[in-house]
């Protein structure tokens, strides 16, 4: 008698899709149905979804197809305030910046790839898979950058003694990781993850996070190790506060150890953890449990029920 429903997903298609933009705001909005996720911003900042609801319409068991806000490479986080997003096809939220590689240096320049044209003043991080502390290999403040944002050239204020220019690194933009968002006063049911947070300096408060099968709040430093061509990985989060929410049964189950992992970190309801080395297929990569998670602050919060690990 359990129902079961079958996503037919299409990535090219959210209800909302925005791309290079600028203090956006959905208000009042109700989506139902949605062959991908309900709000996507990508390079855009400030993002606000208020009283918005992603719920099926009556008669139906599911909504939407993907996750119901994702945010990429935003310099001002979202505002998800007053919302509900329930029976959603992915993950409830997203936030989360790109990495990219370094793929020719001429003496203190570098081209790098896949993480659009930086800013003067911007700090990229440098950040090797294979190491086992978590933390960044170099930090270096952005002096010039020019060319096209597919490949631009960059040269920066500090010198990054020992770093290769080749793929064993990954190079993130520290000012893209969408600071300053804030998710409040919201309910949030998604078929994985509630909140996906690979964001820094935000704030998760006043929310009811129900049902969600995994992790309802999860901190780490990438999302897309199921697959290590797609994998982005990078900085931790950190200054993330998450104080006075609900979560009542969540970590019901586990899907695969590519999503879930293999540190007992991962396990909990509010859970972090740090992708590490990869063996390749069909090894997933390991999970270095805290190394690089700083200044978390979890606090006044309310447990009711859960099914796998710790609480936190």
């Amino acid at each position: 008698g359990d129902p079961i429903v079958h996503l037919a997903r299409y990535y090219e298609s959210p209800t909302f899709g925005l791309s290079l933009c600028g203090e956006c705001a959905f208000e009042g909005v109700s989506i139902h149905a949605s062959p991908g996720a309900s709000f996507v911003a990508e390079g855009s900042s400030a993002l606000v979804v208020r009283d918005a609801t992603v719920a099926p319409a009556p008669g139906r068991y599911h909504s939407t197809n993907a996750d119901g806000v994702f945010v990429l490479d935003a310099r001002v986080g979202p505002t998800v305030h007053g919302s509900r997003l329930v029976a959603i096809g992915d993950d409830g939220i997203i936030v989360k910046t790109r990495s990219g590689v370094c793929t020719r240096q001429v003496g203190e320049s570098y081209t790098l790839s896949g993480i659009g044209l930086p800013r003067p003043g911007d700090v990229m991080r440098v950040w090797t898979p294979t190491a086992t502390s978590g933390l960044p290999a170099a930090s270096a403040t952005v002096l010039s950058a020019a060319g096209p944002a597919s490949a631009p050239t960059v040269s920066f204020a500090e010198p990054l003694d020992g770093i290769a220019c080749d793929a064993t690194s990954l190079w993130a933009n520290d000012n893209l990781t969408g600071p300053g968002f804030r998710i409040a006063d919201s309910t949030i049911a998604s078929r994985r993850f509630g909140v996906l947070c690979m964001a820094r300096d935000g704030v998760i408060e006043h929310n009811a996070f129900v049902d969600n099968p995994a992790a309802a709040v999860l901190l780490i430093n990438d999302d897309d190790y199921d697959d290590p061509k797609e994998a982005r990985m990078g900085w931790m989060p950190r200054n993330v506060t998450i104080v006075h929410n609900a979560f009542v049964n969540n970590s019901r189950c586990a899907t695969d150890p590519w999503h879930t992992g293999t540190a007992p970190s991962l396990l909990g309801v509010v859970a972090t953890a740090v992708v590490g080395p990869h063996a390749g297929q069909p090894a997933p990569f390991r999970r270095l449990t805290y190394r690089g998670v700083r200044r978390v602050t979890v606090a006044d919060n309310r447990f009711d029920g859960w099914f796998r690990g710790l609480a936190i």
